[in-house]
């Protein structure tokens, strides 16, 4: 969207008065802007106090600014008498004035049900924004598509030959945007007149008269195709739609259109936006950490239509993490993930943070905890990560650190000439300081390097290194018996070190430094991309952050479920026993035995002193009589 020097000026200076003075012209111009400001403002005062800033500061107010009071003012219209003269109306004029800024082309141009569009205070703020590159992070029925919408009908109505791309997960979701479009058309005779052809199949797609055209592609949901359907495709305005449920590989691929390829082009704009779903990756990147894209975040709250009715609905029909998602538009945790962040951050403030740098590695905190070692090796995506696991004992300096796991330290060795040597090299001085009882390292990448160091092991007997490495293939099995029925089940190993990754996380056993932001973005950003026909899930590390300490960790906690974790060493019985029922309920005493004279022998009249046991001649009379008719009368037994 092109903003003349004009525009700019007036948009400064307006953003330069009191904020009340603004609000009056608004009030002015369109009283309803004015209670969508304050309802905008009454959301993020009162509705959002459970969520956070990607600071973490607490979510407790978001004042619109001058500047976005600023855009809902229509910039006004003035003669210039240079084009008078040169044979241009004034109402020519005025409708040129109209044209360049999208939301009075939208109220002047098109109609929807009869009557003419008229955008909401969010939406103007989205299109009149001047950053070229935007992140819309919206929840359902915000009205994301109708602004869409008015956005591509607007750049390509008003700039000749233009070309835009819009492009989403699935044909459903372009077919959103594509009938959207249609239905803006329809009561706009005008713009309708413009439409010179459009099609559904093979794929949707607009020709406008003046040589602009709109083509819509579809991506595939998570498919990491790198979106080949639209490559080669010039693009001067592009749509992402549903952005956060494209795999990043499909946008490296759609980055690359925005660059220049030609001399004299204007700057190429992108728009992209997504109810989030919690994986933190281009989405959330976009928005968060990249400063070329301005982030507009407008819950569901902020449509005037969405009332206490709606919420009820949604919150019935939705878990309270899709209810953030969809509704909130808020990052959460992603549905599918692994690690969420509730709970890994309890694991980074289990105590005081420490650095790795200054571990006292010569002498551990107790003499009776020990320590575990896990190696991922790579030599191209990132170095050798080591991670050193401290299995406190529970007479722990720390108190809080007691029987719990410590990940005392880790680090990543530099991708060199010489990775993975000197990546062995540094596994063998750590484990001269910190003395592992267990080292499992990565076979995958490195089998080659356990064999390696296993022999220098038997060379260097004292340093047990032929004992103490073991190389874990991630998709071999490992055996374990199921503590109920002893039965003994399979379980692929790398299910099962992200199990029990989990559970330590779970029950609050590992203890993570809040300074290793790395391991920390890995661990809440591994997710499960799909699942396969057998049910079995297949992990992924999401986002720019990799997973390789992640899988050193994995391997480090491997190293002390398989060797000392209860659920490796279950203990059954190998033979049956038989325990008497006075071993868990006594019975009452016999002070008193009375002949029968029916049968001859001893009835049971007692009273109740729990200390005595009963005679010898008393209990083997229960157990002759059990079963016949006449049987004694049961003994009576206390309640315990």
């Amino acid at each position: 969207m092109y903003i003349d020097a004009q525009t700019k000026e007036f948009r400064a200076n307006l953003a330069a008065l009191p904020r009340q003075e603004i609000l009056e012209l608004i009030e002015i111009q369109d009283p309803q802007l004015v209670v969508e400001v304050n309802r905008i403002e009454y959301v993020f005062k009162n509705k959002l106090s459970h969520l956070h800033w990607p600071d973490g500061s607490k979510v407790d107010g978001r004042p619109v600014t001058n500047d976005e009071l600023a855009l809902l003012v229509d910039p006004p219209f003035q003669i210039d008498d240079d084009l008078l003269a040169a044979g241009i109306s004034a109402q020519d004029q005025r409708k040129l004035h109209h044209m360049k800024d999208p939301v009075m082309w939208a109220k002047d141009f098109l109609n929807i049900d009869g009557h003419p569009v008229r955008p909401r205070a969010y939406q103007i703020m989205i299109m009149r924004h001047e950053n070229k590159r935007k992140v819309l992070r919206a929840g359902r029925r915000l009205g994301k598509t109708f602004s869409l919408a008015m956005l591509l009908l607007h750049y390509a109505w008003t700039n000749s030959k233009a070309k835009c791309l819009v492009i989403a997960p699935m044909k459903e979701h372009v077919g959103l945007i594509y009938n959207a479009m249609l239905d803006l058309l329809e009561d706009s005779d005008v713009v309708k007149q413009s439409l010179g052809r459009h099609v559904t199949s093979p794929q949707y797609s607009m020709e406008f008269n003046n040589g602009s055209t709109i083509k819509f592609f579809t991506s595939g949901m998570r498919s990491g195709g790198k979106t080949d359907v639209a490559r080669g495709q010039e693009a001067h305005l592009i749509v992402l739609d549903e952005m956060d449920y494209m795999h990043p590989e499909d946008l490296d691929a759609i980055y690359v259109m925005l660059q220049q390829t030609s001399e004299g082009q204007v700057e190429k704009e992108l728009m992209a936006s997504s109810t989030p779903t919690g994986r933190k990756e281009k989405f959330y990147d976009w928005a968060v950490n990249n400063d070329r894209f301005k982030e507009f975040w407008f819950p569901s709250y902020c449509n005037p239509f969405f009332d206490k009715e709606t919420e009820n609905e949604f919150r019935e029909e939705y878990t309270d993490m899709v209810y953030r998602h969809e509704v909130e538009a808020d990052w959460g945790e992603d549905t599918y993930g692994v690690y969420p962040p509730r709970l890994v951050d309890p694991a980074c403030h289990i105590t005081e943070p420490w650095d790795y740098l200054e571990v006292p590695y010569d002498v551990l905190s107790d003499p009776r905890s020990f320590t575990v070692m896990g190696v991922d090796w790579d030599k191209y995506g990132a170095g050798v990560n080591i991670v050193i696991l401290e299995i406190c004992s529970p007479h722990y300096g720390i108190p809080a650190l007691r029987s719990r796991l410590r990940l005392l330290y880790r680090e990543e060795t530099k991708k060199e000439e010489f990775t993975l040597l000197n990546g062995l090299e540094r596994v063998k001085q750590l484990n001269n300081v910190f003395k592992p009882k267990h080292i499992y390292i990565d076979r995958g990448y490195g089998e080659t390097q356990s064999e390696a160091l296993r022999k220098f092991g038997i060379d260097n007997p004292t340093t047990r290194l032929h004992i103490k490495v073991k190389g874990v293939a991630f998709n071999e099995s490992v055996e374990m018996k199921d503590p109920y029925t002893g039965q003994v089940i399979k379980k692929e190993v790398k299910d099962f070190m992200v199990s029990n990754l989990r559970n330590t996380l779970e029950g609050n056993i590992l203890a993570l430094s809040s300074y290793d932001d790395l391991l920390y973005n890995q661990l809440t950003s591994y997710i499960v991309a799909r699942k396969t026909h057998t049910g079995k899930p297949v992990y992924e590390a999401a986002g720019k952050y990799g997973d390789h300490a992640h899988d050193a960790l994995a391997l480090a906690v491997h190293a002390y479920v398989e060797n000392y974790g209860d659920l490796m060493h279950v203990e059954f019985a190998n033979h049956a026993r038989t325990i008497s029922g006075e071993k868990f309920a006594p019975l009452y005493d016999l002070d008193d035995v009375k002949p029968d004279s029916t049968n001859n022998s001893e009835r049971l009249v007692g009273t109740s002193d729990q200390n005595n046991v009963p005679p010898a001649r008393v209990r083997r009379a229960m157990t002759l009589n059990r079963g016949r008719k006449k049987a004694y009368r049961p003994i009576s037994r206390k309640s315990v």
